[in-house]
């Protein structure tokens, strides 16, 4: 359970859930927890001694839910506008390919019976929704996590954010991000190798 904290959040903050137009946001939260019990943690005795299986199994749920353009986006932030299609689509693919390597593993971790999703509150703007859940650690603490969600133009609840005890991770890792970037002058292919060691750093030391 060590590492399925900073894991499993790691994940749903990149997520965008199920493309099923008629689910609110709440809805689109639920489903992902959903799967992730019902087709990760459901094999866990098959998946635990097999690796390139649950790596496999990893990418066929999460590939369809992951918007990984639109991530890329927000954590390259200025940078993004500046870097070539290739490189958009090589940083996204870097950050595919270390988070399934990294975290995989830990999503069989997972306890339903840990997490609450709250009732949804109302929001101000059609568009846009706050749901909240709160997990609790085998310490027994309690983390309070935050879902920003949005509604694209095709009325679909996609995760926008999220804030995992007043931490707001778009901002984290934008910041993070652009410190690469200036760390290697303003070349942005080295900075998203650095990017990828760097979340492969943090999965090890979770």
């Amino acid at each position: 359970m060590k590492r399925l904290l900073p894991g499993f959040f790691l994940f749903l903050s990149l997520f965008v859930a199920p493309v099923y137009a008629d689910l609110g946001p709440r809805e689109q939260v639920v489903s992902v927890v959903e799967l992730l019990k019902t087709e990760i943690v459901a094999n866990r005795d098959v998946l635990s001694k097999d690796t390139s299986a649950l790596r496999a199994k990893a990418d066929e749920i999460l590939s369809p839910l992951i918007d990984f353009d639109n991530f890329a986006k927000n954590v390259m932030g200025k940078y993004y506008r500046r870097a070539t299609k290739e490189q958009r689509l090589e940083f996204a693919k870097v950050t595919k390919e270390t988070l399934l390597n990294s975290y995989a593993t830990a999503l069989l971790e997972f306890d339903e019976d840990k997490v609450k999703i709250l009732p949804l509150s109302p929001s101000k703007k059609k568009n846009k929704a706050r749901v909240n859940m709160e997990f609790v650690t085998d310490a027994g603490s309690q983390v309070d996590i935050v879902f920003l969600m949005k509604l694209n133009k095709k009325q679909v609840w996609l995760l926008d954010n999220v804030i995992i005890s007043g931490i707001n991770f778009g901002l984290t890792f934008r910041k993070q991000f652009a410190s690469m970037v200036q760390k290697n002058k303003n070349d942005i292919d080295l900075a998203i190798t650095s990017w990828g060691k760097s979340l492969e750093k943090k999965a090890n030391e979770a």
